[in-house]
């Protein structure tokens, strides 16, 4: 859950210079939130919530702006101690709430570049200065947007295929299951993108996650306690633990452990090809396998993928036999699936997609695992996110706030730069009020983020 331990810390080494640095007379500020990305690039907004709902609960003390003032004043040093403004923060600590009023999109809106996701405008005329200074606080929300819309641009292509060569969509949301949260910086990112990607897929090992959004968007309506799932599964120290001569024993443990339902079982600790051999041709396993009720999947993890993926489902369908969907392309024998859990992405998907579709397979035979591909290969970058400043009042007045830099190319051409902001107060209809003075309007429940995207998903696919 996210947790604010001292507001005035939570921000960049040079923020509280600029209280002194804005003019005589400035009395209001407004800034805004948007990727920067061309217009046409789609967006999924996710992720304010948490912060405001932290910011709503926050409670700035005495005790927090001196620790602050103990950091500033050596940081800045003797001659500019008075770069952090300790007695205008005390007076915020006795005004006894943030006095901010946020207006944002819903989140799980598909949206694109160029389009204000949120704005951030200040409601006390002594702390203006705090829209600015939050800046850092609120930029974060570039990471859950960014994971949100990989997982609704993965989600989207496939069912665009599946609607297409297949009778059935119904395998969609749990065609990619999120294997991340050991490849991320900490646990707060572990929740915070587990939970970006749930709102397009609900299979997931990122336990962490499933907290994090019943703690900040509650639990499901339905009554089922979860957003996410997944099934009984080995890794290799469960296959390798009893030795190269043990690795059949293992697999049939597991076969006889859970008789039902989905399994998951990693096929490469010694040699792929003899295990998906033996799991059709040993008597014993091809039965338990046949008997169940539920599914075997089978696991690479090692490989050059589309090549390891396409010798699996031949040796699978030889093996266990298949048949030929209404479409005319190649199933595997329901009892058997594969999910490939190595080096996935969404460029890997989509190539092993091309794959699959020019070999007459259909796509639904195969799972994806993703990690770093869906919670970690990101930057502020990736959509060019930025919170800038784009109104205020000066001594009564309005002033309309704006960048428009120019720079040289690569070719050196002089142009104008992609890095320009919006210019003058912003008022739109689109965005609601989520925050006013610590209250939290608007909230949206996962199950509405959820739909917001899906109905977008479903309804433009083509």
């Amino acid at each position: 859950m996210i947790k604010i331990e001292n507001l005035a810390l939570d921000t960049d080494g040079y923020k509280p210079s600029h209280k002194n640095l804005y003019p005589e007379g400035t009395s209001y500020l407004q800034a805004h939130s948007m990727s920067r990305s061309e217009e046409d690039r789609e967006i999924v907004f996710y992720g304010l919530f948490p912060l405001i709902q932290a910011l709503s609960k926050y409670r700035l003390t005495p005790a927090h702006v001196l620790e602050a003032a103990t950091i500033f004043n050596p940081y800045f040093g003797a001659q500019n101690m008075h770069a952090f403004d300790k007695e205008a923060w005390m007076n915020l600590a006795k005004l006894g709430h943030i006095p901010l009023h946020i207006e944002a999109l819903p989140e799980g809106t598909v949206t694109t570049g160029r389009k204000p996701l949120f704005t951030i405008e200040s409601t006390h005329s002594e702390f203006f200065w705090l829209v600015e200074y939050m800046e850092t606080f609120f930029s974060r929300v570039w990471y859950p947007t960014t994971v949100a819309t990989n997982s609704y641009l993965i989600k989207r292509l496939l069912y665009s295929v599946l609607k297409t060569t297949e009778d059935s969509t119904d395998s969609i949301n749990f065609m990619v299951h999120d294997f991340g949260s050991r490849g991320v910086t900490c646990r707060e990112q572990a929740e915070i993108g587990g939970s970006a990607a749930l709102t397009s897929f609900s299979g997931t090992d990122t336990i962490v996650a499933l907290k994090f959004i019943n703690d900040h968007y509650g639990f499901p309506a339905n009554g089922v306690p979860s957003w996410g799932y997944s099934i009984p599964a080995t890794e290799h120290s469960v296959m390798t633990i009893r030795g190269r001569d043990g690795e059949r024993d293992a697999f049939i443990k597991l076969l006889k452990t859970y008789p039902k339902g989905v399994v998951a079982c990693v096929s490469d600790s010694y040699d792929i090809k003899s295990f998906i051999e033996i799991s059709y041709k040993d008597e014993e396993i091809r039965n338990l396998i046949l008997g169940r009720e539920g599914v075997v999947v089978f696991r690479p993890d090692s490989g050059h993928n589309p090549t390891t993926i396409l010798n699996l489902f031949d040796m699978l369908y030889e093996g266990f036999g298949g048949y030929r969907a209404s479409n005319g392309r190649k199933n595997l024998n329901d009892k058997v699936r594969i999910i490939l859990g190595d080096g996935v992405d969404r460029k890997k998907i989509a190539s092993i997609l091309t794959t699959l579709i020019a070999r007459e397979i259909n796509i639904s035979n195969l799972n994806y695992g993703s990690g770093g591909g869906l919670l970690q290969k990101f930057d502020r970058d990736t959509y060019k996110f930025a919170i800038k400043l784009n109104h205020a009042i000066v001594n009564g007045k309005g002033v309309d706030v704006y960048k428009e830099p120019m720079e040289w190319n690569e070719d050196n051409e002089y142009i104008k730069s992609f890095k320009f902001s919006h210019k003058g107060l912003i008022k739109d209809e689109k965005l609601k009020t989520v925050f006013d003075n610590g209250s939290l309007p608007n909230k949206s429940t996962f199950e509405e983020i959820r739909g917001r995207i899906n109905e977008s998903i479903f309804n433009t696919s083509s």
